[in-house]
């Protein structure tokens, strides 16, 4: 992966979090943290 793509998928990521905040209101954040979460129970099962 080169700097320039790298660079353009986080500012995609950074304006998809910023449109959430400013215009949509959809809670991005938490859905990903509770997402993490999950995630993380599932792989302490596992453990």
């Amino acid at each position: 992966m080169t700097n320039q793509i790298a660079a353009t998928i986080a500012l995609l990521i950074l304006a998809v979090f910023l449109a959430d905040a400013l215009v949509f209101h959809w809670g991005l954040p938490v859905i990903l943290g509770r997402q993490m979460v999950g995630i993380i129970e599932y792989l302490s099962f596992w453990r």
